[in-house]
This record gives structure tokens, C-alpha cells and sequence, in this order.
């Protein structure tokens, strides 16, 4: 499995300017229905804030990994946002957030939601991945950084 079989240049973000968890997470799943990874953005986006209602994805290092197994996912897919500045996604460090991977995942596909959410922990955990992130000037540096 690699990250990049689930990710598209068209799910890319750099720099979003987004302020919110909230916006941060509307904005992307408004582009997973536009790029018909999901069906109504707006159920999705409640499932995915209903999940980080039970506790933070946000992990130490900046990342964090809001998600949701949903009706309305058509495949199990990833969106990456680079934030312009850190926003607050609760986490247990305190600190804000500036990588964000959202993952939609279709009910049936329970076992490689799992297989993904730790591929991407693992990932990230390396301080030189999420620093050639942050320095990353296009979604293809991003595709790039994550094969």
C-alpha cells in the first residue's frame, strides 16, 4: 500500500487559508464532492466533524488525520492541505496544526481504513517528512514527498 495510490494532485492544498478546523475540513471536503470521491459534501463534512467530536486526530508534530467512514465515500481517498497558519484541531500537545490529511473511506473498506490511518502515522512520524512538507512547493513536491 502507498499513500500516493489514494492521493491526487487535485486534493492538494498548499497554503490554504483557512482559519477553522471547520473551514479547513469544509474546504477540502467540498473538493473530494467536486472530484467525486464523495457524494454530498455537506453530509461528509457533519460525519468527519462528528468523528473529531469523539476526540482530536491532531497528533504531536502539526499533523493531523480527520476522517470519516461514511455512506457517502465512493473510495477510500486522501486530501492533504498545507495550512497557511496553523490552526487550532484540539490536539493533545496544544499546539496548532499546519498538515492536515483528510481521508474519506466507504463503509466496506473498514480494514484498509485502518491500514492507511497507520501507513500515515508512520509517515508522518519522521520529522524530515513533515518538514519537506512544509516546504513543499506544489502538489507534485507532495506527490513526490509521500511515493
Amino acid at each position: 500500500m502507498k499513500l500516493t495510490e489514494f492521493l491526487h494532485e487535485d486534493l492538494i492544498f498548499i497554503d490554504l487559508a483557512a482559519v477553522t478546523k471547520e473551514e479547513v475540513i469544509r474546504q477540502m471536503s467540498d473538493r473530494m464532492a467536486r472530484m467525486e470521491m464523495v457524494g454530498d459534501s455537506e453530509a461528509f463534512f457533519r460525519e468527519v466533524m462528528d468523528r473529531e467530536a469523539l476526540g482530536s486526530t491532531a497528533v504531536p508534530g502539526g499533523v493531523a488525520f480527520p476522517h470519516a467512514r461514511s455512506s457517502q465515500c465512493r473510495q477510500l481517498a486522501i486530501a492533504f492541505a498545507r495550512l497557511k497558519k496553523g490552526v487550532n484541531f484540539g490536539g493533545s500537545d496544544g499546539k496548532n496544526t499546519h498538515l492536515v490529511f483528510l481521508i474519506s473511506c466507504p463503509l466496506h473498506e473498514a480494514t484498509h481504513h485502518v491500514q492507511l490511518l497507520g501507513l500515515l502515522a508512520r509517515t508522518l512520524n519522521q520529522k524530515e517528512t513533515r518538514e519537506s512538507l512544509l516546504d513543499a512547493r506544489n502538489p507534485e513536491t507532495v506527490m513526490q514527498i509521500l511515493s
